[in-house]
């Protein structure tokens, strides 16, 4: 799969091939892993970021996917379709390189996953965000997601309290 964003910008589908390159950007997304493991990233957050799949979901339902900007890998989208019920798709992880946090770029590249997920047949998106990732609440909030459960879940080393938010398409 190959989406253009904008002129500089795509969405390209990743493969295990990539894991050098989405190590180096995990690198530079330290963090992000600091916040919801309370570690730096290991070589198991790396592979599960591929391989990871929730209950009862097969690998042709998980899309991992690259964000592009002039060639270089900026960001990273682990996305599940048709869960937990089908339409909706489960965001696992969307994170951008720190350094392209606050320009608006992640604003564009949801607008585009919308896109994407609509001509799939999906019906609404779902993520969960933790309490102390208060950016990212308020970036999810911004987009229309709503807050529908909160739960205690452990990630990492860590226990957090966790928002799952839902967008209807």
């Amino acid at each position: 799969m190959e989406k253009t964003v904008d002129k500089d910008i795509k969405i390209v589908s990743l493969s295990l091939d990539d894991i050098e390159s989405v190590d180096q950007l995990c690198k530079e997304c330290e963090d992000y892993f600091l916040l919801h493991d309370g570690c730096l990233h290991t070589k198991k957050n790396l592979e599960e970021i591929f391989t990871s799949l929730p209950p009862n979901k097969q690998p042709q339902d998980k899309f991992v996917l690259g964000i592009f900007y002039k060639d270089q890998l900026i960001g990273i989208i682990d996305l599940v379709r048709d869960f937990p019920t089908i339409g909706q798709w489960i965001i696992g992880l969307f994170l951008l390189k720190e350094k392209e946090r606050g320009k608006g770029i992640g604003k564009l590249i949801h607008s585009t996953l919308s896109e994407i997920v609509l001509n799939l047949n999906g019906k609404s998106l779902r993520i969960g965000v933790s309490k102390e990732n208060v950016n990212g609440l308020k970036f999810w909030g911004n987009l229309g997601y709503k807050k529908i459960k909160e739960s205690n879940m452990k990630i990492g080393n860590k226990l957090h309290k966790v928002y799952t938010m839902v967008l209807g398409l």
